[in-house]
């Protein structure tokens, strides 16, 4: 329990990025709902908890397929297609936000109860077009793991959501990146980045700004690297901290795995702070007290 609520939240300096990261970039490289649809974990969860909701977005005869419903969202959801073929919607994907049923010009679309999409025959599923290839879809995922793992909690300052927000973006400008150089025609948002098989002046900025936040999170994965290495053989060393701060010499409560610790996580944790762009409060007390244990 705290009387201090703020303490609970991150920084001024941690808050800010988070919310360029998650809040702007996200929307900006995947969409308004791209960090709902790629990163939030509680999507996912709540991805399959869905096929269980009885509330979805249902249909009257009233409509024509006009496709305005599906024009509108930006959850990338064929709302058309779907309540012609099941009645309701039944993409996961779906955040009931409404914009289709306010759009409709004969007022068919309405939020209703009624059997679960769980319960329905899919055995006529809506074929649907993928913008990644299994290959690319595979590569995807080890660099979210990768990235995901390089910049969670990285200088104790990146937090859960943050880091999936970063991990996203670099999947996404690793993928693009990977196409900017194999395909012939490459285009992003209203940018020409490649044309006939010659990267244009878009194309060389949009490699040059990939290459350098790909090139930050692989720093942050080698800090990240060094930091937990480090923590992890402090946490091994079994020395009562009075010991040190009595400033008697502990030699004889050393043992030999102990002193093996004490070497590798003072060249860990000196190796990330010689290496860091910004400083780890946490990281830092460990090192001075590996330090002045290392002196006995």
């Amino acid at each position: 329990m705290t009387t201090n609520f703020w303490q609970t939240f991150p920084s001024v300096a941690v808050a800010i990025p988070f919310l360029f990261v998650c809040g702007f970039m996200t929307v900006y490289f995947l969409g308004q709902k791209g960090f709902c649809t790629y990163a939030c974990p509680y999507g996912g969860f709540f991805g399959l908890a869905d096929k269980l909701s009885p509330g979805k977005i249902r249909v009257t005869p009233a409509c024509n397929q006009c496709g305005h419903c599906t024009a509108t969202c930006t959850s990338n959801v064929l709302v058309h297609a779907e309540v012609k073929q099941y009645g309701m919607v039944v993409d996961p994907g779906c955040m009931k936000c409404m914009d289709c049923v306010s759009v409709c010009p004969n007022d068919a679309l309405y939020f209703g109860f009624g059997k679960p999409p769980i319960l329905l025959p899919r055995s006529d599923a809506i074929k649907r077009n993928y913008s990644l290839t299994w290959p690319e879809e595979i590569v995807g995922g080890l660099v979210f793991f990768g990235s995901f793992m390089a910049v969670r909690g990285v200088y104790a300052l990146v937090p859960f959501l943050m880091a999936l927000g970063c991990a996203t973006i670099t999947t996404f400008l690793t993928l693009k990146l990977w196409r900017l150089f194999r395909t012939k025609e490459l285009s992003f948002y209203r940018f020409n980045l490649k044309s006939a098989g010659k990267l244009r002046r878009a194309g060389w900025v949009f490699a040059i700004f990939a290459c350098i936040w790909i090139g930050l999170n692989a720093h942050s994965g080698l800090i990240r690297y060094h930091e937990f290495l480090g923590g992890r053989a402090f946490q091994r060393i079994h020395l009562p901290d009075e010991l040190a701060l009595a400033q008697l010499n502990p030699a004889r409560w050393l043992s030999s795995s102990d002193r093996d610790n004490i070497v590798q996580g003072t060249g860990h944790l000196h190796a990330a702070s010689k290496l860091a762009l910004f400083v780890n409060s946490e990281a830092l007390p460990k090192l001075a007290w590996l330090e002045t244990v290392a002196r006995f």
